[in-house]
């Protein structure tokens, strides 16, 4: 069977770290769940949704870091390009969302509106990397602590990353299981507070990688691949639902053991999957495209549950046809939105104009 890792890429750029056709379907999923989390916000299916996506946008990052050998790169280069692949789109669209939605809230007379009656209070969410307008956003400032603190945290460790990076997801659970009992939420700027407990899966990411589990899944032939993911799904849902609701963002884990099973289960699901599929470019193009979805999902999304009437009831049903459909088009209409932003500011979506004209 042909190793998913060095043979299923996209042609890039000579320099450029080759794209992994399975990681960017990967990310396709995610981006899904996450934006169906956010349209439909209760339900079974909104806590299968929780249960995997950020800790899956994690895990993917610690393959990518290794795929790309981040941790050999300089280190003030590296921080420049994370800043303005998360950094730059985070203030732009953080600032932009505050006036977006205050005015549309404002419009439709809703009570939220009161969310922004303090300009102090506006502007300390936002340099706290939680913008009460956006809160989907505290993802970009949070993804550029955690993956500098991995590149220095990595390259410290030398010739022992193996078990440095098993002996820090063991720290982070042990600090997960400190944050569920706490009394009282513990916040710090850019959700420094679950800097640990989200380490555990960039670490694993990491871990796969380097320690060839993601080749030896690859190199599975594909009846073994869909029997362990038929053994895997069934498991996933068992945990997930067993825990209810949960949100890294708020530092809900409820039972920690039933998160972190549940999270796994999801996150082998989707690996087992999308390894299992031929390329698809058009879920590929998607994947790619993460950071302009996650800034710009809020805006259709708040449309159709607030002033489209017959969706809107639809949604506060917590009807799941209704969200996948909702989902689907509000992704559709972020992509749109994207390349109109690729030919006159491609950094307000986390991309580079060379990289716009290759794509």
């Amino acid at each position: 069977m042909t190793d998913c890792l060095r043979k299923k890429k996209v042609k890039t750029e000579e320099g450029r770290t080759p794209r992994v056709a399975w990681i960017d379907l990967a990310r396709f999923l995610g981006i899904f769940a996450i934006v169906f989390g956010h349209t439909v916000q209760g339900g079974p299916w909104n806590t299968l949704a929780y249960s995997f996506h950020v800790p899956l946008f994690f895990f993917l990052q610690g393959v990518s870091f290794s795929l790309s050998a981040g941790v050999q790169r300089p280190f003030i280069p590296y921080c420049k390009k994370r800043s303005r692949q998360l950094l730059i789109p985070y203030a732009v669209w953080a600032c932009l969302s505050t006036l977006l939605i205050m005015a549309a809230f404002l419009v439709l007379s809703d009570p939220q509106a009161e969310l922004f009656s303090s300009p102090l209070r506006v502007l300390g969410g936002i340099l706290f990397g939680n913008p009460d307008a956006n809160r989907p956003l505290w993802f970009l400032p949070f993804s550029f602590l955690l993956s500098v603190f991995h590149r220095v945290f990595l390259k410290a460790l030398s010739r022992y990353r193996m078990v440095g990076s098993l002996i820090g997801c063991l720290a982070g659970i042990v600090f997960t299981f400190f944050l569920a009992k706490k009394e009282g939420a513990l916040l710090l700027p850019w959700n420094l507070e679950i800097l640990l407990p989200m380490s555990v899966f960039f670490l694993l990411g990491y871990l796969a990688r380097e320690g060839g589990v993601l080749q030896r899944l690859s190199s599975l032939s594909q009846t073994k691949r869909m029997l362990l993911l038929a053994a895997v799904i069934p498991l996933w849902v068992f945990f997930a639902l067993k825990n209810g609701r949960v949100d890294a963002w708020a530092s809900r884990f409820s039972n920690v053991l039933l998160y972190e099973a549940a999270a796994l289960l999801g996150i082998l699901a989707v690996v087992l999957f999308c390894m299992s599929l031929p390329p698809i470019p058009p879920l590929a193009a998607i994947g790619k495209s993460t950071v302009a979805i996650l800034v710009m999902h809020k805006f259709p999304v708040l449309l159709f549950q607030k002033a489209i009437p017959f969706v809107s009831d639809l949604l506060a049903r917590e009807n799941a046809l209704a969200g996948l459909a909702v989902t689907a088009v509000s992704i559709l209409l972020c992509l749109a939105a994207e390349r109109v932003f690729c030919f006159f500011c491609p950094i307000l979506v986390g991309l580079e104009k060379k990289k716009i004209k290759s794509a």
